[in-house]
């Protein structure tokens, strides 16, 4: 940890709200970035990073921070980033997607049940994908960020971000299955994201 950052930390432990001044100065627009990378939003963005640090402010006298401050800070709002989409992805109005979706004309009145019924299995489902999942699926889902510049922000491969989609999907496809869903799977998966010729294997 630099020097700087090091005494900011020690004048912030003391209650010195200069130091988190300065702290909020030198690192606030960086971590604005970073979650706009990832939210999308720059009022939700900002909204993070300032809970952050006053996530700092109320845990001055405890802080224990092992690595770089630049890269606590980052860490930190990225996890808030993921907390926000994981909450985004259980709250979504699975319900209205549901009512939204083109189904067969002729489908019989236990397929219309199921259809009406598909978004409180979503929802449920949603929340228990691994983390790295949810980030994909959600960026894709809902912020409408594509293969590459997800794979830019995370700075992993494209081919990577593809492997953490399908498995979303194949995760998802497992759970409707137990429930007993058949012909829409597939269908309405591909409606989710909006793309008709989504790899499901």
């Amino acid at each position: 940890m630099q020097k700087e950052d090091q005494q900011c930390l020690l004048q912030l432990a003391q209650s010195n709200r200069q130091a988190l001044q300065q702290l909020f100065d030198c690192y606030y627009t960086d971590l604005c970035r970073i979650a706009l990378r990832l939210v999308h939003r720059s009022e939700i963005a900002e909204e993070i990073v300032q809970d952050v640090f006053i996530y700092l402010w109320e845990k001055r006298e405890n802080l224990q921070i092992t690595t770089s401050l630049p890269a606590y800070l980052s860490r930190a709002v990225r996890n808030r980033c993921l907390n926000h989409l994981k909450s985004k992805a259980a709250q979504y109005d699975w319900a209205n997607e549901v009512r939204e979706y083109q189904l067969p004309t002729e489908i019989s009145p236990d397929e219309d049940l199921q259809a009406s019924e598909l978004y409180q299995i979503i929802e449920q489902i949603l929340p228990k994908l691994p983390e790295k999942c949810l980030l994909v699926f959600s960026l894709i889902r809902y912020e409408e960020y594509s293969y590459r510049e997800i794979a830019e922000q995370l700075n992993v491969s494209v081919k990577t971000v593809e492997y953490y989609m399908n498995k979303a999907l194949k995760l998802i496809r497992e759970h409707l299955h137990r429930y007993g869903y058949g012909w829409i799977v597939i269908n309405f998966l591909k409606f989710l994201l909006g793309m008709d010729g989504f790899p499901l294997s």
